[in-house]
């Protein structure tokens, strides 16, 4: 019994050994560049920015040395208590608002900063609060949790057409934390996830090895995914991206939904009637009363993806509009802007075989929504 434990035990220190000396080995060999993780998970909200973390960040041409603040903003150092005579704009959104890859002076929010503190004479303050692969349901979270208590006058919510509604309804379905109902006490199975997801991201921050055997389980898991996806959601994937434009889910024999709405959430951005739809709705509505009671107000900035621009297929972005003038929220589309842009002009707002915004589709973004903030501010 003692000979077998001690076998096992001198296994297991040739493996660290082992696994030691290999990692040592790359990264003297300089053969593999150490990529930092920058996300963490919460056991509320799910994917944040770990605090105070920094490193560079790529995508596609582009690359930046990112900075998070001890808050986990993708920004500089704020002090909760607002200056005097400071407006605050709290600023909710996902990867488009976050632009990891960018400098924030070459962001919407960096340009908007400047721009509004010139045109209104006095300091302004633009906090993002921005998340990469997050939704509504996580901005309505991020904002209760964080944002409210830096007293932003204006709650600036950035709503993107290619995943927040189709993500909205998959945090409901998959029974995450909902803010509709204020759980905001995290059971312990999320605590534990918490745990484990935290410590993976140390390993990951920590070793060269860890990070080349994750990069390949991630590829071959995405390979067996894709292998096995339906039909309806690679066709739904082709349309997102713009190869596509049609999408069928009404049954003219039922008027109802076809098997595949009870089934998939991929789809619920193109009816109006959907439950993601629905949910959305709930979602930004709850959004504007929470604000509204902390002092705040909300206006939103809607826009769809370059490929659902491509692929010309209906959307009920006029319903949305509709929605958000008969509750009083301030907008700015972007549907029309693109929809009317030569080709040309449309590859110069979008990184190509990327879809995220490039420094001059964030410059358009500051000119189009200045106005909508400085009338929101002088209401306010």
């Amino acid at each position: 019994m003692g000979v077998a434990r001690g076998n096992w035990l001198l296994l297991i220190v040739s493996v660290l050994l082992t696994l030691l000396a290999v990692e040592a080995a790359i990264r003297l060999s300089g053969a593999v560049e150490m990529k930092p993780r920058f996300q963490c998970f919460d056991a509320i909200v799910g994917k944040v920015y770990c605090d105070s973390t920094e490193g560079e960040f790529s995508r596609a041409a582009y690359t930046n040395y990112l900075v998070i603040n001890s808050d986990g903003m993708v920004d500089r150092e704020y002090p909760v208590a607002k200056p005097e005579g400071t407006v605050r704009i709290a600023l909710l959104g996902d990867s488009f608002t976050a632009s990891e890859y960018l400098p924030v002076g070459e962001k919407y929010e960096g340009l908007l900063e400047r721009d509004l503190s010139e045109q209104l004479g006095k300091p302004v303050e633009i906090l993002n609060f921005g998340i990469s692969a997050i939704e509504t349901w996580n901005q309505l979270q991020i904002f209760h949790l964080k944002a409210v208590k830096y007293q932003p006058d204006i709650t600036f919510l950035v709503f993107f057409w290619g995943n927040d509604i189709r993500d909205n309804i998959g945090q409901f379905r998959a029974g995450s934390p909902n803010p509709l109902l204020d759980e905001y006490d995290a059971p312990l199975k999320r605590r534990l996830k918490e745990s484990r997801k935290n410590f993976n991201n140390a390993l990951w921050n920590n070793s060269v090895l860890y990070q080349i055997a994750r990069a390949g389980y991630g590829y071959l898991e995405q390979s067996i995914e894709n292998r096995f996806k339906p039909d309806y959601l690679l066709h739904i994937d082709r349309v997102i991206a713009g190869e596509d434009n049609s999408v069928h889910r009404i049954d003219p024999q039922t008027n109802g939904y076809t098997l595949a709405d009870t089934e998939f959430n991929d789809d619920d951005p193109f009816f109006w009637g959907s439950e993601g739809w629905e949910l959305t709705r709930k979602l930004i509505i709850r959004l504007k009363q929470e604000a509204e009671a902390f002092g705040s107000q909300l206006v939103l900035l809607h826009f769809p993806s370059e490929g659902l621009v491509r692929s010309n297929i209906s959307l009920p972005h006029a319903d949305f509009d509709e929605f958000l003038e008969r509750n009083g929220i301030p907008y700015v589309s972007l549907f029309q802007d693109y929809s009317d842009f030569e080709d040309e002009e449309l590859q110069r707002h979008f990184l190509p075989g990327d879809g995220h915004w490039t420094p001059h589709g964030h410059r358009y973004v500051a000119r189009r929504t200045q106005d909508m903030l400085i009338n929101a501010l002088s209401e306010h």
